[in-house]
């Protein structure tokens, strides 16, 4: 069911991070934000194989299993539809994660992390479906 005021709840939400005046855009949190993930999207010290990417590939992979065994246990949802559950919590975890990172101490969003997330997903569906 749609609200009807949808329509103006998302127009003060793209507002809300918009300045009227021209020279203090640069000051709007929102600028900050979007300047600081662009300066670090790629890092140089980022490695592909890093402890963190380890972490990142298990973390992802036992989360999909786990939510995996859960919905097929407790639910009735098909085999199909569990596994598109599975990758959207997974991964939602992930970017939830890179997203705090990003707002924390280091300022670093690191899509390398991201993709090893995605990865860690795909390994999770390969372990389910040959278990199956």
């Amino acid at each position: 069911m749609r609200c009807k005021y949808t329509k103006y709840l998302l127009a003060v939400l793209l507002l809300s991070g918009l300045s009227l005046n021209a020279g203090d855009m640069e000051k709007t949190t929102l600028f900050k934000l979007e300047k600081n993930f662009r300066q670090n999207l790629w890092r140089t010290d980022d490695h592909w194989l890093a402890h963190d990417k380890l972490q990142h590939l298990t973390t992802s992979t036992f989360i999909f299993i786990t939510h995996h065994y859960y919905q097929d246990n407790y639910t009735s949802l098909s085999f199909e539809n569990n596994l598109y559950a599975s990758y959207g919590i997974s991964f939602s975890l992930g970017l939830g994660k890179e997203i705090l990172d990003f707002r924390g101490p280091s300022k670093y969003f690191s899509l390398k992390d991201l993709t090893v997330d995605f990865a860690g997903s795909v390994l999770g569906h390969m372990i389910v479906s040959a278990l199956r």
